[in-house]
């Protein structure tokens, strides 16, 4: 099962693989690909003092939750 926080960001107990097909900045969201479909797409981070990261299209992510319908997405390691 997942998790829900009150602001509506719902964190997947098993993160899945997705492929980014617009490219996903730190201060840009983005579109990727999940599970045969398309949706919008942004970068979780844990910390705002983080490198700054742009995601290209064709790389893969680790889709770790959502908040509505953004997919949240982090590097794949």
């Amino acid at each position: 099962m997942s998790e829900v926080a009150s602001t509506g960001v719902e964190m997947f107990a098993e993160p899945s693989v997705g492929s980014v097909e617009v490219a996903i900045a730190h201060d840009r969201p983005g579109r990727a690909k999940f599970r045969a479909s398309y949706w919008p797409a942004k970068l979780y981070q844990t910390t705002p003092d983080l490198i700054p990261t742009i995601l290209q299209p064709g790389q893969p992510v680790t889709v770790v939750g959502r908040e509505g319908i953004v997919l949240l997405v982090v590097p794949a390691k």
